[in-house]
């Protein structure tokens, strides 16, 4: 949205005196849009005027969006997000314990308290965690390996990560309630590379017709400590389910998110430019 907003003038102009296509992937933006004053909705209104189309990378917040931004809804669509699942090549587990837990992300809807109390609590496995947010303290847990990790800085390579889902027995991502899928990068890397994930179903999943739990995922229904700490309790008790959940998500990543499939979207929309 930062970046569509910033080139809003040249955008007019573009639109004004050149034929010129203008696609819109936005993330977040009904948030921004129910939590902003009459100056940010007018903003993101003019966004959604001279936007062609407006992509949503998940369909829980094209729902949202559909059902609080009433303007320009035509323009609407859902394309879905896609990673290099030629990089994040599937590894087969071998492990035959839950000990190495991964945690990955910045964002605001990352909830950070409810992590910390997870690994203050699950002293029996080990947590990797990646981010530039350690005001919690992350590294004063002894049971904590505490990564600086930010996807606008590259902290640490692609190959890196790869290396962190590889080494990891499942991925949490617990989250605060939002229309953005957060998470959405992470989990599909994890998925795609052969690590389970564990997270928040929030009103913003992302596709909740093609991820079922138990099947391709693990969802928490809730925020509250206790589930994840029972949810983290059953996979130790079965391990077997970590397993099959490990080659179904690894499909799911291939036949809905490769990058392959993201062009071939994108291009329904794209056309031809006029000077």
């Amino acid at each position: 949205e930062s970046s569509f907003i910033s080139f809003l003038p040249i955008i007019f102009i573009c639109k004004k005196f050149y034929k010129v296509n203008i696609q819109f992937i936005p993330m977040g933006l009904v948030d921004k849009y129910l939590k902003g004053n009459w100056i940010s909705k007018k903003t993101i209104k003019t966004c959604f005027k001279y936007a062609d189309n407006v992509l949503f990378i998940g369909k829980g917040e094209l729902n949202a969006a559909q059902e609080n931004i009433s303007f320009y809804t035509e323009k609407y669509n859902y394309i879905p997000f896609s990673i290099d699942i030629n990089h994040w090549q599937f590894k087969p587990r071998k492990s035959k314990q839950l000990n190495n837990i991964l945690f990955i992300g910045n964002d605001q809807n990352r909830d950070f308290e409810l992590l910390y109390s997870i690994a203050k609590n699950c002293k029996d496995y080990n947590f990797t965690i990646v981010t530039d947010n350690d005001k919690l303290g992350f590294k004063n847990l002894k049971n904590v390996r505490f990564l600086k990790g930010n996807l606008r800085e590259n902290i640490l390579s692609d190959n890196e990560i790869l290396n962190l889902y590889h080494n990891a027995d499942l991925v949490i991502l617990p989250l605060r309630s939002s229309t953005q899928p957060s998470g959405q990068s992470v989990a599909i890397q994890s998925m795609s590379a052969g690590t389970p994930v564990l997270i928040t179903r929030t009103i913003g999943f992302w596709d909740n017709e093609k991820y079922i739990d138990s099947e391709n995922i693990f969802f928490i229904e809730d925020e509250k400590l206790e589930s994840w700490l029972n949810r983290l309790k059953q996979f130790s008790d079965n391990l077997d389910i970590l397993f099959s959940t490990s080659h179904k998500g690894r499909k799911l990543a291939e036949e809905g998110h490769s990058l392959y499939k993201f062009v071939r979207e994108l291009n329904n929309y794209l056309v031809g430019i006029e000077l």
